[in-house]
């Protein structure tokens, strides 16, 4: 592989948890990942080769396990300071 297709290949694999994302995982399709691609020095074949490596792989789903796991510490910190806050506001009352 040449170093341009490795960069192409590496910008790939960073667009697609971003493309889930936005889209979700039954929005996202071969094409509209692809497209963008298209024409950089790779052929259709190829992205879509490494379009199917990278969804076999669970990648972009650990991605969003990350994501959610992240967002759920977050909220239960948040939940944790303000019954933390009651309590004490109840023993000072």
């Amino acid at each position: 592989m040449t170093p341009a297709a490795a960069a192409l290949r590496a910008e790939f694999e960073t667009h697609m948890p971003d493309a889930l994302d936005k889209v979700g995982p039954t929005g996202l399709t071969k094409a509209s990942a692809v497209n963008p691609f298209m024409g950089r020095g790779a052929g259709r074949t190829t992205l879509y080769r490494w379009y199917d490596g990278i969804m076999a792989s669970g990648r972009p789903g650990q991605h969003k396990l990350k994501v959610v796991r992240a967002t759920t510490a977050a909220r239960v910190a948040i939940m944790w300071i303000s019954n933390t806050r009651r309590g004490i506001a109840r023993v000072l009352a």
